[in-house]
């Protein structure tokens, strides 16, 4: 098989895979009703919801630079920061790459100072993080939810978050960060970050806070107001249970921005409480439809200017010291472009 080609072959197994799956919910469930669901819901919850997830993802972002602030002398403001984000969600919407929003960040992060170890350094971190909040959220919701979810159901809520979360640590050791991407010099730059980051536990436990904070409010509670206005009435902690397992399904590599898996865990999840495939595939499109409408504003992000010469953003500054004190002068070459054409899986 050819380079291109065998490049090309994991972006359309996703596709087929997504494929697949909405072809099985199709023979289970009533598609006339699932709209019906979704054109009776309460325009002011699904607007609430909106707004607290654009909060979350700002929070993202205080988290991020927090995180970079240990790395890089004067990183980026939170502005930029949700540029390069939805910059990245745009990306993750189908794009056919193998790689996803997060090298999109890296290869525009680095041209802020730090260098491409110091940019994967601190998005590693902040996935790595992110899970760890996840997981956290979940076993509290378990622990705090009592009889309101059954024996049965916890241990499958149990068993899905620990399956869940091993892949996740697989896929982040054996694939996430390529050596084609990070080459040997910049391996010692992404190593001498995470070790100064280590040496922080204050900083890492303000920012696992952050990350809670987010799945609250940028992801849970957002997603709890959905199915209010969908009429959807379990209790809120089978919520707060049933989302984290959600989130980590949806990050599991296996289609386009976890296109067809999410709405599927939410058929299969919330089925076991009650609710009607339906109303829980109306539940998880609508959530797969706010996540697209902030992708689509990283789209005009991306296409109104190349956020490398937004001085403004870098607090006025022109040069960048990384983690080992080294100045770097910012540049412009069409960095956005760039890094899009380096993530493509066909260059």
């Amino acid at each position: 098989m050819s380079s291109r080609l065998r490049k090309l072959f994991y972006p359309v197994l996703r596709l087929a895979v997504a494929g697949v799956i909405f072809a099985v919910l199709a023979g289970i469930m009533n598609f006339g009703e699932t709209l019906a669901v979704l054109g009776a819901s309460e325009p002011s919850l699904v607007a609430a919801a909106m707004v607290l997830f654009g909060v979350g993802q700002v929070l993202s972002c205080v988290r991020w630079r927090l995180t970079l602030s240990q790395i890089i002398a004067a990183p980026p403001r939170v502005l930029m920061l949700l540029r390069l984000y939805l910059i990245g969600m745009f990306v993750n919407l189908g794009l056919p790459t193998m790689t996803g929003g997060d090298i999109v960040r890296a290869e525009l992060l680095r041209r802020f100072g730090g260098g491409r170890g110091g940019a994967y350094a601190s998005i590693f971190a902040d996935r790595l993080v992110g899970v760890l909040a996840v997981v956290l959220v979940a076993i509290g919701a378990i622990a705090l939810a009592g009889d309101r979810i059954d024996g049965q159901s916890r241990h499958l809520v149990l068993v899905a978050l620990l399956g869940l979360t091993c892949a996740l640590v697989v896929f982040v050791l054996v694939f996430s960060w390529s050596r084609a991407r990070l080459r040997w010099p910049a391996l010692g730059t992404f190593f001498e970050a995470l070790r100064l980051l280590r040496r922080r536990p204050r900083v890492l436990a303000l920012s696992l806070a952050i990350a809670i904070s987010v799945q609250v409010i940028g992801v849970i509670v957002p997603i709890v107001l959905l199915a209010w206005a969908m009429s959807i009435a379990i209790p809120v902690a089978v919520h707060f249970a049933l989302i984290p397992i959600i989130v980590l399904a949806a990050l599991v590599p296996v289609a386009p921005n976890g296109l067809g898996v999410r709405e599927a865990a939410f058929v299969v999840l919330y089925g076991q409480f009650g609710v009607g495939p339906e109303p829980a595939f109306a539940l998880g499109l609508s959530w797969s439809i706010v996540l697209t409408i902030y992708g689509l504003f990283g789209g005009l992000a991306l296409a109104f200017g190349d956020p490398s010469v937004r001085s403004g953003a870098l607090g006025g500054a022109r040069q960048k010291q990384d983690c080992h004190g080294a100045t770097t002068q910012h540049r412009s070459d069409g960095v956005v472009l760039g890094a899009l054409r380096r993530s493509w899986p066909w260059r």
